[in-house]
């Protein structure tokens, strides 16, 4: 199978997944098992890419840098269509539990800086909110939030974390490969 064709399939199969538990499990379990497919996935393409490129490289013209190299090129178009899967899927698949659960963390922002007990407990805490009214705390961890939960910024998070897993993934499969198999 082509390098092309296994990233496709694992991405497929990974949105196919996330659909069905849309439908099956709540929406913070549905997150932890779309990450663990995501690293399955990545080391599932990095060992077969692995395997691919020793049978068909000759020992002698084979060298660490060029496992890695041939290991890490599919896992990296892998990460790069998982992170835009993850944005479709968060912003257009599933954007009415998005949507729920950004009301219902901005929900639990207020319920946490209206409280004046709490707030004063979490200002001896941090000094550097002494000077800070509650309102003002809460509106600059509203903007905070809506920041980092951009599909943007979403995107771009998540393409950072599975290039480096995959980049891991990839050095640590040709290693091991090299080492134990070769």
């Amino acid at each position: 199978m082509s390098e092309n064709k296994l990233v496709l399939l694992c991405a497929g199969l990974w949105l196919l997944v996330k659909v069905v538990l849309k439908y099956t499990v709540p929406l913070d379990q549905n997150v932890m098992v779309g990450v663990l497919m995501n690293l399955f996935f990545i080391l599932l393409i990095a060992v077969l890419s692995i395997r691919k490129h020793v049978i068909t490289t000759p020992k002698s013209e084979s060298h660490l840098l060029d496992d890695i190299r041939s290991t890490a090129r599919p896992v990296l178009k892998y990460a790069v269509l998982a992170a835009l899967l993850i944005g479709v899927y968060n912003y257009v698949i599933a954007a009415e539990e998005t949507a729920q659960h950004e009301q219902a963390f901005r929900e639990q922002l207020h319920e946490q800086y209206s409280n004046v007990e709490s707030y004063k407990e979490f200002q001896l805490a941090n000094p550097a909110f002494m000077d800070v009214s509650a309102e003002e705390a809460e509106a600059s961890a509203v903007e905070s939030f809506e920041k980092f939960n951009h599909p943007f910024a979403q995107i771009t998070v998540s393409l950072m974390a599975l290039v480096l897993a995959g980049l891991l993934y990839a050095g640590v499969t040709a290693v091991i490969w090299r080492k134990l198999l070769g």
